[in-house]
């Protein structure tokens, strides 16, 4: 299962552990909004980016939309 394309519903997990993998998806802002459409609105992420200074330009202009969310709070 490519993980920008998941096969699970909307709002399925209460938390979704995601290490180590952001870098090495193709489509990255796809891979979020995945992760955003199967977590619960009151759920949770764990996020480990092991090359976190190749993507910080990404996730400064792109992830205010998920930290904004009611299920990143």
């Amino acid at each position: 299962m490519d993980q920008s394309f998941l096969e699970f519903a909307d709002n399925y997990f209460d938390f979704v552990w995601c290490r180590h993998c952001l870098e090495h998806s193709i489509f990255p802002y796809f891979t979020l909004q995945e992760i955003y459409r199967v977590i619960k609105p009151e759920g949770y992420l764990y996020q480990d980016l092991r090359s976190a200074a190749i993507y910080s330009a990404f996730l400064t202009i792109n992830l205010d939309i998920y930290t904004t969310s009611s299920a990143f709070t």
